[in-house]
């Protein structure tokens, strides 16, 4: 456990939050430098400055809101002032090194979660034997029905050990709502107050939820791997995760799943959690949101990376570039419909946290 004390867990979440963004940002900066734009300014947050300093010319400062942050290349749109006299303007740059600087957000955000996902997996590790540690389990669900426990740690399925973790969610959905069987080993304290484990065999029948899938309602950490078995699992929870949300992103849009999104409240709660578990949870979680946040800046959704990359992939097949003022109009709808869903978000983690109150 980090703290218990629930304003710390806050200031820790908030701070988070921040690092992320920030992280993503750096990407835009360091390729941005690198390959010899002008930088005018990096801000961690929206809103009024709080504090800053210059540097060579290039303005760094935390605004008041850190839900956020930007980086300001000189030249984004040619509708800025000088922006086509300047030579080292984003818009007088090649297609590709323009592509590469908006990538660059959501490729740190990835590489962030590749090196937090191997902390994890590989610096947490009690032996180099796959297994998983149970850290949620939730109401009324199979696995509370059969009663597995936070804290017990799976290491067999079906009579077989682990290998990689996908063999733990393969068995569940491919059951067809058999009972899996799992060897379980559960810490317990003797006579003494030194701690032992149980090793346990117990048998579950996952249900199949709203969208077809077969679940048996837990959370997990991944333990136990060499390096080499650490960099394999982090590669492979990045592409679960990034095809997991997008699957869950579609079932959500076209009605199929009941599953609700969560704001920045909500965000900030899990953290929260996270924090009161230990600095482990608090890693694993944070390579999830970097996953989270790498993904949804690729998607073209507008004023976000994603649209910016369509765009100029775009300019590059038809050979010449877009109407500057048509894409200051899609982006500003993009961000006033980014804000109005984080307004909505928010609402609703509020009103989710005082009905569950």
């Amino acid at each position: 456990m980090i703290t218990d004390n629930f304003v710390v867990q806050i200031i820790i979440s908030l701070i988070v939050i921040s690092l992320l963004v920030a992280w993503h940002e750096l990407g835009h900066y360091t390729v941005a430098r690198l390959l010899g734009m002008r930088v005018l300014k990096f801000s961690i947050g929206f809103g009024p400055r709080i504090a800053g300093l210059v540097r060579n010319g290039i303005e760094y400062q935390i605004s008041a809101l850190p839900i956020g942050g930007y980086v300001q290349i000189a030249g984004m749109s040619s509708l800025e002032e000088g922006a086509k006299e300047d030579p080292k303007s984003f818009i007088n740059q090649p297609r590709w090194s323009q592509i590469l600087v908006v990538a660059a957000g959501p490729i740190f955000n990835y590489i962030l979660a590749f090196f937090l996902f191997v902390s994890v997996f590989w610096l947490y590790s009690p032996s180099s034997t796959p297994s998983l540690m149970v850290n949620h389990i939730a109401s009324n669900s199979p696995a509370m029905i059969a009663g597995l426990k936070e804290g017990d740690v799976i290491t067999h399925v079906n009579g077989k050990s682990l290998s990689r973790t996908k063999d733990f969610l393969v068995a569940i959905s491919k059951s067809q709502g058999l009972p899996i069987n799992l060897q379980i080993n559960r810490p317990s304290k003797d006579l003494d107050e030194k701690v032992q484990q149980q090793i346990l065999d117990m048998s579950i029948v996952p249900a199949m939820d709203d969208s077809g899938i077969y679940r048996i309602g837990v959370g997990y950490v991944p333990l136990s791997f060499s390096f080499s078995g650490a960099v394999v699992e982090s590669f492979a929870q990045i592409w679960g995760q990034s095809t997991g949300v997008l699957s869950q992103l579609g079932q959500t849009i076209f009605g199929k799943s009941d599953a609700k999104l969560g704001g920045v409240v909500e965000v900030t709660r899990q953290l929260s959690h996270a924090a009161g578990q230990g600095l482990k949870n608090l890693l694993w979680l944070m390579a999830s949101l970097s996953v989270v946040l790498g993904l949804f800046n690729i998607l073209p959704i507008p004023a976000l990376d994603g649209s910016k990359i369509f765009i100029l992939c775009l300019e590059s097949i038809i050979r010449r570039p877009i109407n500057a003022t048509a894409q200051l109009w899609i982006h500003a709808i993009g961000i006033i419909f980014i804000l109005g869903l984080m307004l909505f978000l928010t609402v609703s983690d509020v009103l989710r946290i005082y009905q569950a109150g």
